[in-house]
């Protein structure tokens, strides 16, 4: 994760307070509020100071935002509610945090809380819910057959006080982004496709409680980091990691986060 520094507050259209209006009222309200909010210039605009910097980070121009998530997370307690990966969020480390790595196809439905309840045509249909697919050819430009979908950085403007742990922090996994490297250059060693359904990557978790657990990131990836940050071995017999590294940055100094990850083309 890259700490981006003080973002200039008198940069044109920046503003994390006028963004964080859009979603104002209570919870129902700001859940509402958050879908049809992405692609408003005050959301958009918050990309602008931080561009400079990627661009310059990155080597290559980068194009203006068409868009964002507004990532809203209550407090909640851990209750019994199965998360992605397949369990309940009691039973999984730091609050059912599951971790993902982006661009990659997480069901054609909303979680299914048992297995029994799971419509499998339609839990297997593309697109996901996050608008991914399970199979990229190589005939769509993507350089070779993959089953994730490139992306470079994460960003992340916070719109309110995230300068201490719990207050709806990013959640990463400390130097995984290296473990990802390796782990994907070894799926192109091994004849591919990169991604979930490749070479020691499964898709899912057929053994959790709903029997569809996805698995977001690879197993190696999970056990380097809980080697290197510590972990709990949980009620499906793994060692997961204990905790995230909480992003701590706030809008109150004009910080900003990013997280580079990038799927690397033959």
């Amino acid at each position: 994760m890259m700490r981006l520094g003080a973002v200039q507050q008198a940069a044109s259209g920046y503003s994390p307070a006028r963004a964080a209006n859009l979603v104002g009222g209570g919870q129902a309200e700001a859940v509402a509020a958050q879908k049809a909010t992405g692609s408003l210039p005050e959301v958009t605009a918050l990309f602008e100071p931080i561009r400079p910097m990627l661009e310059h980070a990155l080597g290559t121009p980068l194009e203006r935002a068409a868009g964002g998530q507004m990532a809203l997370n209550f407090p909640t307690e851990a209750g019994e509610g199965i998360n992605e990966t397949g369990w309940k969020d009691a039973e999984t480390p730091f609050f059912g945090w599951g971790g993902h790595v982006d661009g990659v196809w997480n069901g054609g439905t909303q979680i299914p809380q048992s297995r029994e309840a799971t419509d499998e045509e339609k839990w297997y249909s593309d697109p996901s819910t996050n608008g991914g697919t399970r199979f990229y050819p190589a005939d769509l430009g993507h350089g070779e057959d993959a089953c994730l979908s490139n992306f470079t950085v994460l960003v992340g403007v916070p719109l309110s006080d995230m300068s201490e742990e719990g207050f709806g922090n990013v959640g990463l996994l400390r130097g995984s982004c290296h473990d990802m490297e390796a782990f994907l250059r070894k799926q192109t060693e091994m004849g591919g496709p990169l991604g979930p359904s490749g070479p020691e990557w499964p898709r899912e978790y057929t053994e959790a409680r709903n029997g569809h657990g996805l698995c977001h990131y690879p197993p190696a990836v999970r056990q380097a980091a809980a080697e290197r940050e510590g972990y709990e071995t949980t009620d499906d017999g793994r060692e997961r990691p204990s905790k995230p590294s909480s992003s701590r940055c706030s809008a109150l100094t004009g910080f900003a986060c990013a997280q580079m990850f990038g799927r690397g083309r033959r």
